[in-house]
């Protein structure tokens, strides 16, 4: 892959310290490139419903605009020269945090009808021909089965390998008969993440540390602005 020109702005509770302009590299090892798979899903997700793009009703991440994000993190994790770099990659190990939760999400519906019982019981295929399809489709494995006392309706959270805008999964699966509620699986939390600007001429990521009553909100955080 070509060389990219990384410049750093580097913050501290907002306020620039300095900045440094070198070259780095998008190109990288498959493993590394595994390792910041998930945040590149990730941030173009989020950045996927905040433009509102058609890529709101689609299951699948937007492959383009992850490569993308994908790119512009390799090409942080390559930026040596920078001590910075060594902070958020090396030392805090900074990574996107969880949400939007991208591998798991919970169907409520009637314990009584067929197809529940079917995945209470671990029964294959559970006669259920959209969930049948999804099932099949997107390599779904029910996690947990949940039975309430008070109520006949249950819950399931079903788990994947791949990285799914789980929004829309839950959407195709809340037309089924008996469902009372679906979502993705996740508990808003705060902590370590990674945010993004896109630009026509660079990729913004901005790495943040945060600490103090997280995850419930942390009362610090620390900034560092990478512009790709």
């Amino acid at each position: 892959m070509k060389n990219v020109l990384l410049s750093l702005v580097f913050m501290c509770f907002f306020n620039a310290l300095g900045a440094q302009t070198i070259t780095s590299s998008c190109s990288l090892s498959d493993t590394i490139a595994f390792r910041y798979k998930k945040d590149a899903d990730r941030l173009a997700l989020r950045r996927t419903f905040y433009v509102n793009s058609s890529f709101t009703d689609s299951v699948k991440v937007n492959k383009l605009l992850s490569d993308q994000y994908l790119k512009a993190l390799i090409a942080v994790y390559n930026a040596t020269a920078m001590p910075a770099r060594d902070t958020v990659i090396k030392i805090c190990n900074i990574h996107t945090v969880a949400d939007p939760d991208m591998n798991e999400f919970y169907i409520s519906a009637d314990s009584n009808l067929a197809w529940m019982q079917n995945l209470r019981n671990n029964v294959s295929p559970i006669s259920n021909t959209l969930l049948d399809n999804l099932i099949n489709k997107y390599a779904l494995q029910k996690k947990q089965y949940t039975a309430w006392n008070f109520t006949p309706y249950h819950t399931i959270v079903f788990k994947t390998d791949s990285n799914l805008n789980m929004l829309a999964l839950s959407d195709l699966t809340s037309t089924v008969q008996g469902v009372y509620a679906v979502g993705p699986n996740a508990i808003p939390w705060d902590g370590p993440d990674i945010r993004d600007s896109l630009n026509p001429n660079f990729t913004q990521l901005v790495y943040s540390y945060g600490w103090g009553d997280c995850p419930v909100g942390c009362i610090y955080r620390k900034y560092w602005e990478f512009k790709v």
